[in-house]
């Protein structure tokens, strides 16, 4: 409640303190007004000089007249374009640069574009790679008229490399991109009785003697797949050729492949076997659940004729039907990365183990069979001695009841006589 006096003039407010209060109110607000004054003051002036470096009237562009050497610290710039800045960057910290029109899935080789690891070095484009471990790729031609490439020199269309004979004697092989032929000179250009020759057809032709050579590194060719490959010597005959070996590990056990003729003119690959059966390498172990007689029982054995040489046997396996009663019990099939037959082969170490197996099963029927043989001869002994003993009393019975017989019938015969 607030209370008036009237003074004869004016009314006043009886309490003080409520006066105090309004003057400080009122001085608060007047406060704040020339606050908000000095704030728009502020406000015109910074839109004043916005609009001096504005270009256009347009507040959200800049007018690159108005930028002064120092004047803008900025920890992010985004920007679409920067192909109008010109300027000396100095050190660059960055991780890949790609082309605008760059586009990578994978490989050694881009889509389309450029692209440029500064992390791990690899420099990839459409035509030309340098791969992160050094490896260089071509889509075009390299050209050299001289020089080395990968130790090989290079002179008027020739290769060269140093090749060493087992006493330490240097020995130059040669590729001649002309002919095109392969020799071999000694260090003063005497020519070595070896030599080779390739035909239009691609047919390579080796002649001459290399036994004691050997190529620095190693010495190996490049197949059709890239793959590094090392020669073999095989027979000249066409019916009795090798091509290469390899190795395989299938379900545990290891193959040696041989892709050759065998007899014929084409060639096929065949797998020698062999399995590890080392505990160490094993684990889980435990004695086996299969019932082998049945499996065993549906195993087919076939008389049929080879074709390639037209022989025939009269007792074996089909590996396919074989697979049809267990899939391991054959191995390979289809064909090679070149085309060539993978031909099946029967896991015979597999197929032991249910050979082994049934035996087992057998010895054990024949022992319970044996066990069943000797209880019905027992019990054939016991009922044979118990039909003896009533044999031996029935005659003994017999015998008394003839003697009684015989003593009677003599009675009989006296008191005839008597009488």
């Amino acid at each position: 409640t607030v209370q008036f006096i009237y003074n004869g003039t004016q009314w006043e407010l009886a309490d003080s303190a409520g006066l105090n209060k309004a003057n400080t109110a009122q001085s608060a607000a007047n406060t704040a007004k020339t606050n908000a004054a000095t704030a728009q003051s502020a406000a015109d002036s910074a839109n004043t000089v916005l609009a001096a470096w504005c270009y256009n009237n347009n507040k959200t562009y800049i007018d690159g007249a108005n930028i002064y050497t120092g004047t803008i610290t900025a920890e992010k710039i985004k920007a679409t374009s920067l192909s109008a800045i010109s300027a000396n960057l100095g050190t660059v910290t960055a991780g890949i640069i790609k082309s605008s029109n760059c586009e990578y899935t994978s490989g050694v080789f881009t889509d389309e574009g450029m692209r440029i690891n500064l992390s791990s070095g690899a420099f990839l484009s459409k035509n030309f790679s340098v791969t992160s471990l050094g490896d260089a790729y071509f889509k075009g031609t390299l050209e050299s008229p001289t020089g080395k490439i990968g130790g090989f020199t290079i002179e008027d269309g020739m290769f060269s490399s140093v090749v060493k004979k087992t006493n330490g004697e240097e020995v130059y092989l040669k590729i001649n991109s002309k002919t095109p032929s392969i020799e071999l000179y000694t260090d003063d250009g005497e020519k070595l009785p070896f030599s080779t020759t390739i035909d239009k057809n691609g047919i390579t032709c080796w002649n001459g003697n290399f036994q004691d050579l050997a190529v620095d590194n190693g010495f190996w060719f490049m197949d059709w797949s890239n793959t590094k490959r090392r020669p073999i010597a095989s027979a000249t005959s066409e019916t009795s050729r090798v091509a290469y070996f390899a190795s395989k590990l299938t379900s545990g056990t290891y193959g040696l492949t041989v892709s050759g003729t065998w007899g014929g003119t084409t060639y096929s690959t065949k797998t020698i076997n062999t399995t590890s059966s080392d505990i160490r390498l094993k684990k889980n172990i435990a004695p086996t659940r299969v019932e082998a007689l049945p499996t065993i029982q549906r195993i087919g054995l076939y008389e049929f004729d080879y074709r390639e040489d037209h022989t025939h046997q009269r007792i074996g396996f089909v590996a396919d039907k074989l697979e049809e009663i267990d899939s391991k019990f054959a191995i390979g099939g289809g064909y090679n990365e070149d085309g060539t037959m993978n031909t099946k082969m029967v896991d015979e170490f597999y197929m032991m183990g249910y050979a082994i197996k049934g035996i087992q099963e057998l010895c054990d029927w024949n022992v319970r069979t044996d066990a069943r043989l000797d209880s019905v001869d027992a019990k054939y002994q016991s009922e044979t001695a118990i039909l003896k003993a009533q044999l031996a009393s029935v005659q003994y019975q017999l015998q008394q009841a003839f003697e009684k017989i015989a003593e009677q019938d003599k009675l009989i015969k006296q008191l005839q006589a008597v009488g």
